[in-house]
């Protein structure tokens, strides 16, 4: 084997090495000659985000599909795929996607006055955990079929890396560790995640369907028998409403739990 850039011959060994190669497999004519799995985390059975593999093989596929006589590549990318239907996805074309022009934006890492620059630490620790859990669920709410197409949170971008260093910054900055401020980290994103994909389905529903559900819990909860269960029959009038400030509470309770873990360290 050859070293990238260099071109110097290299074991596999070194190569997967300097390359940092996750898996690696030989096909010759159709047989699988060779398989090694020289990532640190990597196996057989190990699951990893395909990332830009995801075009690769897209792209394969659709032309296996035009072979066959379908889709075209003017067809609506909604008529096949109806959840982005309403979202900035709703319009672009199959051909848009596969060039990846669908025209719905893209970063800037050159201008200043791009969002992903924007982001910067507040005065308190506080609220620089704060700002990206309601931007997170506000880019979800603002495209709820599309976020709920959202299953991984890592996007290797370049605005979630700015986003983790402002938020590890502070945590740091307020007198935790490394281990805890990245335990932190990952809680509040993933509790934000979690819940704007909540909030997410929920307005993907049309109008009847999305009151017909929110009806129905409160039904559910006022029916809660006080005699087997008198707890939350005492709470049921509240609980239906809970529904519409529970994002807020739970960002509130998490700095609150942090700042109590800081004071004690």
């Amino acid at each position: 084997m050859r070293r990238p850039r260099s071109g110097r011959r290299c074991t596999p060994e070194e190569f997967h090495r300097r390359t940092h190669t996750t898996g690696f497999a030989v096909v010759h004519r159709g047989v699988l000659v060779h398989e090694s799995h020289p990532g640190r985390f990597a196996s057989p059975g190990a699951r990893f985000e395909l990332s830009s593999l995801t075009k690769s093989v897209t792209s394969m596929l659709v032309g296996i599909a035009r072979e066959e006589g379908a889709p075209s590549l003017d067809d609506q990318a909604v008529s096949h795929l109806p959840e982005p239907a309403g979202s900035a996805y709703d319009g672009a074309t199959v051909g848009h996607l596969l060039d990846m022009c669908s025209g719905t934006g893209v970063e800037n890492h050159t201008d200043p006055d791009a969002p992903i620059g924007r982001f910067a630490p507040a005065d308190d620790w506080r609220r620089t955990l704060e700002t990206p859990a309601r931007r997170m669920r506000a880019a979800r709410l603002a495209q709820p079929r599309v976020a709920l197409l959202s299953t991984t949170r890592a996007s290797r971008r370049a605005a979630e890396s700015r986003g983790a260093d402002v938020v590890v910054g502070a945590l740091r900055a307020a007198g935790f560790g490394e281990r805890d401020a990245a335990r932190y980290c990952r809680s509040l994103v993933d509790t934000a995640l979690a819940l704007s994909s909540y909030e997410a389905a929920a307005a993907a529903l049309d109008g009847r369907s999305g009151e017909v559900d929110r009806m129905a819990r409160c039904r559910e909860y006022l029916a809660v028998p006080p005699a087997l269960h008198p707890h939350p029959a005492a709470v049921a009038p509240y609980l239906a409403e809970a529904d519409d400030d529970r994002f807020e509470t739970a960002l509130g309770l998490l700095p609150d739990a942090i700042a109590v873990r800081a004071d004690a360290a």
